[in-house]
């Protein structure tokens, strides 16, 4: 037995979606080092490890007038909190040089620049040069 064929064909439930293909926008450099400079200002932890820093603490106390002398680790401590914030903020005026000077990477000039603008110049940059 042969059954007819349905007059009327069942339609699908599945309705024809359209996708739209978005693409994100390349972040541009800058954008990612001011990211990257916010998320270092922020952090709480030490980025220079502890044992290297007190070294060079200790060297340069012993620089200074040749006698060992023992610190304190709340004060290797505090040194090493207050020279990271200052490299870090350092760091943020040198990028601002750059990005005045329409550029994407720090020179040495930019940080030459920096630390002229907070009068330091003449003990850092005898360094530099």
């Amino acid at each position: 037995m042969v059954r007819p064929k349905n007059p009327k064909p069942k339609k699908s439930s599945r309705k024809k979606t359209i996708e739209y293909i978005t693409y994100r926008k390349k972040e541009s450099c800058s954008r990612k080092v001011f990211r990257e400079m916010v998320y270092f200002q922020r952090l709480t932890e030490n980025l220079i490890p502890k044992l290297p820093f007190s070294r060079l603490v200790r060297e340069i106390m012993q620089g200074i007038d040749g006698q060992h002398r023992a610190i304190q680790a709340k004060a290797m401590e505090a040194l090493q909190i207050s020279a990271e914030y200052y490299i870090v903020d350092l760091f943020c005026d040198a990028k601002k040089a750059a990005i005045h000077a329409h550029r994407q990477t720090v020179r040495p000039t930019d940080i030459k620049l920096a630390l002229d603008l907070r009068g330091l110049s003449d003990v850092v940059t005898k360094s530099l040069n």
